[in-house]
């Protein structure tokens, strides 16, 4: 026979399994559940740009030598294949047929229906550019005249792969999808279609990379050090310098002329320049604007293209000796990357006046 004691405990176990976690513990959960969300910047074919997270923790890429799932975190850019849908290519068609429409109105809507549709019209519209009708040829020229104003020329190639840009290499390949979900501040969780996509930007840091810059790079002939990485505008992007560069080390003036990452650590006097002796700067792409870099830089990189570095301000061309370390985050390796040969440094530079 079952004691008042035996009873409680009864209760107590039947309680129990309807026990309702608190909804902050539940919702503690649920978040700790849910895969983590990369945020990411959509640059859409008409030139548009939104950003947007995505939950998918993997990607699958259908290549030449069979299907890889990559990484999503892995993944630092994303050039889309040139994607048409059956329904585009009907009304470019039928816009390209109408060129030559005995009726003005009819050509002039088909003309501004093919400039609207920009790369996705340009090779139908290439195909008939030399019609040996004169109407259809001049409109065809004319139209690809306005798209290539409004469209960057490596866009204008017609790609049939996708280009996946990892932390570690660069793979080609079809995404099988048509579209994904992805979830927006202003518009929640939308279906975003691939075909309306140029390039995917991934706003996280990539895999960290060491690079050293000598005294090579120190003196006043303007050699960048080619650091073999591709960065994205917007993305975070992390340098951090450590070491010194003797500017002048050379007869009795050793140790006298030296900078660091964050500048002059040693200098007689004035330097008379902008930027003190040492100093770590960037610049991204051959011709891109320069930024300070010093000893650490944490911010958005200002542009897209190749990271270039170099030691700036010394006026001299002698001999240099000692080096920057350096470790960045945040870029791509560049297929292909080769660092630029410096120019020999000339020892017979007059030395610093005392």
């Amino acid at each position: 026979m079952c004691t008042r004691l035996c009873v409680h405990a009864l209760i107590l176990a039947a309680f129990s399994s309807f026990w309702v976690m608190p909804l902050e513990a539940q919702e503690k959960k649920a978040s700790a559940d849910a895969p983590p969300t990369v945020p990411i910047e959509v640059r859409f074919s008409d030139g548009g740009m939104m950003r947007m997270t995505v939950a998918d923790e993997f990607l699958d890429l259908t290549t030449s030598h069979g299907k890889l799932k990559i990484a999503v975190a892995n993944i630092r850019r994303l050039e889309l294949a040139t994607r048409i849908s059956d329904e585009t290519k009907k009304r470019i068609a039928e816009a390209v047929g109408e060129l030559g429409n005995p009726q003005f109105r009819i050509r002039e809507k088909a003309t501004a229906d093919l400039v609207a549709l920009r790369e996705k019209a340009y090779p139908a519209v290439l195909t008939v550019a030399n019609s040996s009708d004169a109407e259809v040829s001049k409109r065809a020229k004319d139209i690809l005249e306005k798209i290539r104003a409004k469209v960057p020329a490596g866009r204008l190639r017609f790609r049939d792969k996708d280009v996946v840009y990892t932390s570690d290499s660069t793979i080609t390949g079809r995404i099988e999808l048509d579209k994904i979900s992805a979830n927006t501040q202003q518009f929640g969780v939308v279906q975003l279609k691939l075909a309306d996509v140029a390039s995917m930007h991934f706003l996280i840091a990539g895999a960290e990379t060491e690079v050293t810059l000598d005294g090579r790079y120190a003196i006043n002939n303007e050699v960048w050090l080619d650091t073999g990485l591709d960065v994205t505008e917007q993305v975070n992007l992390t340098i951090i310098a450590t070491g010194e560069i003797d500017m002048y080390a050379t007869d009795g003036y050793v140790g006298q002329y030296v900078g660091t990452p964050k500048g002059k650590k040693a200098w007689p006097g004035s330097t008379g320049l902008p930027i003190e002796p040492g100093t770590l700067i960037g610049r991204i792409g051959d011709s891109g604007k320069t930024f300070v870099v010093k000893d650490q830089f944490d911010e958005y990189a200002p542009a897209t293209g190749r990271l270039y570095l170099r030691a700036a301000g010394n006026p001299y061309n002698v001999r240099t000796t000692g080096e920057y370390k350096i470790r960045i985050t945040g870029g791509v390796p560049s297929p292909g990357s080769s660092q630029p040969a410096p120019s020999p440094q000339d020892p017979a530079t007059p030395g610093p006046k005392r």
